[in-house]
């Protein structure tokens, strides 16, 4: 009977310690999701707020770029505008032969500016597109990479919780066959 009494007592205290295992266990598990989750969401944070920057400093290079664009070609019109100028005034002074040489002369000149301007444009354009499809096409890498490391997360996440419920219930139901049978064997 002694026996019974010290093996019952030692069966008490080796389940409920058993319990506080798996209880420190459960809990060291949670702790390291926990901080892995901020610890990502942390990275995150900082990944926007890097794009932010990026693509602000990007934008502003293309603004300055069509605004020196925009410069040039206006210092160009303006004195071209002052040579056609100059040719009117001339051309009423000079002899008809002059002025002929002269106005196929200007007809060059506007000839080579116009097609530089067009090609401008051209290179302009392709650029604007070329730029709209790489940064959609990066954010919509950045998306899946999120989406994947979420299903990562998440997948990971249930597994663990299914198996710490199956130990859970496992335990449980060996304290109760523990209690069972100490109870039959003093009856």
């Amino acid at each position: 009977m002694y026996l019974m009494y010290i093996c019952c007592i030692l069966c008490v205290f080796v389940v409920s310690y058993v319990y506080l295992l798996y209880l420190m266990c459960i809990c060291c598990i949670l702790c390291i999701f926990v901080v892995s989750y901020v610890y990502l969401l942390y990275l995150m944070y900082i990944c926007c707020i890097l794009c932010v920057c990026v693509v602000s400093y990007v934008y502003l290079l293309y603004l300055m770029c069509i605004c020196c664009t925009y410069v040039y070609l206006l210092y160009s019109y303006v004195y071209l505008l002052y040579l056609m100028c100059m040719c009117c005034i001339l051309c009423i002074f000079v002899l008809s032969y002059v002025y002929e040489l002269y106005l196929m002369y200007i007809c060059y000149i506007l000839c080579v500016f116009v097609v530089s301007y067009v090609y401008l444009l051209y290179l302009m354009c392709m650029c604007c597109i070329l730029c709209i499809f790489v940064v959609s096409y990066v954010y919509l890498l950045y998306l899946m990479y999120i989406c994947c490391i979420l299903c990562v997360c998440v997948v990971s996440y249930v597994y663990l919780l299914y198996h710490v419920y199956l130990l859970y219930l496992m335990c449980i139901c060996c304290t109760l066959m523990c209690i069972c049978c100490t109870y039959v064997y003093l009856l």
